[in-house]
């Protein structure tokens, strides 16, 4: 999961914005009832597999969020940057 939310950053900084969001969308649909991500998910059956949760998942899943973030707000970004 962490390398499918890297390809999103990926994909961002490429300027490949839609692209992004699009498999934003794909997996954020995996995460369980509870919001749990595990390592990796069996692409044919959709099954959590290896670790559960996995905190690596979840971290390169914020990343990419704030990354999407970013691009959707780019003036928040720019007035944050200024102020440190």
């Amino acid at each position: 999961m962490a390398c499918s939310f890297w390809l999103i950053d990926a994909l961002v900084r490429n300027g490949h914005v839609p692209q992004a969001r699009k498999l934003w969308r794909e997996l954020i649909s995996l995460v369980s009832d509870l919001g749990l991500l595990a390592e990796e998910i069996d692409p044919a059956t959709g099954a959590f597999l290896g670790n559960l949760p996995q905190g690596l998942s979840h971290l390169a899943l914020l990343n990419a969020a704030a990354l999407l973030n970013e691009q959707r707000w780019p003036k928040a970004r720019a007035l944050r940057v200024r102020s440190k």
